[in-house]
């Protein structure tokens, strides 16, 4: 089982995230195979210090809100930015799942790496894209999944 005391943070945080991860980790039987590392994802030297990474799921943060928010991927306004958070960790793994807000436009996300691109719809309401890159795309193609 992983402990708090195993997770790995330069930066501090709210750790409720961070506790429901390991939740799902240790439910899923994978505490031996899985590390969570809390921190600025976009920090090379956190980057560089976890090493090879084989697959990366991210969730940025975008419950940010405001008279002139717009949800975007590209000059995203997200915590951190999605489209610069994706470009980070694709340099270190292919095998990436990224998941972003049921508002943006796709058609931003034209140009990236070959991926899947995912509905989620929870009780028949769309409630998030995930896009699946590396080995995580499993269809090649656009799917949905209704919870």
């Amino acid at each position: 089982m992983v402990k708090k005391s195993e997770i790995r943070s330069k930066f501090g945080g709210d750790y409720t995230a961070t506790e429901q991860a390991l939740r799902n980790v240790n439910r899923a039987g994978l505490s031996q195979r899985v590390n969570l590392i809390v921190g600025d994802a976009l920090s090379d030297e956190l980057l560089n210090e976890v090493g090879g990474v084989s697959a990366a799921f991210l969730d940025p943060d975008w419950a940010v809100t405001g008279a002139d928010h717009v949800y975007r991927f590209r000059d995203s306004n997200t915590q951190p930015p999605a489209d610069q958070l994706l470009q980070n960790v694709l340099v270190r793994t292919e095998n990436v799942a990224l998941v972003l807000a049921p508002n943006v436009d796709t058609a931003e996300f034209h140009g990236l790496p070959a991926h899947e691109l995912q509905r989620i719809y929870l009780d028949g309401v769309h409630a998030l894209y995930c896009l699946y890159f590396g080995c995580l795309a499993i269809t090649g193609q656009d799917s949905e999944l209704c919870v």
